[in-house]
């Protein structure tokens, strides 16, 4: 039984690991793509 509670526990684990990582890549992404368009000088803001 001990086994099998570990197996479970580490699925669990990696299953979270997993999507953390999917996380931090979609954040990755997104600052990759905003850091493509030039911000706006002082004078075009107001």
């Amino acid at each position: 039984m001990s086994t099998l509670n570990q197996e479970k526990k580490t699925q669990k684990t990696n299953k979270l690991t997993a999507s953390s990582y999917s996380s931090m890549d979609t954040v990755r992404t997104y600052l990759h793509e905003i850091g493509r368009v030039p911000l706006l000088p002082h004078e075009s803001e107001v």
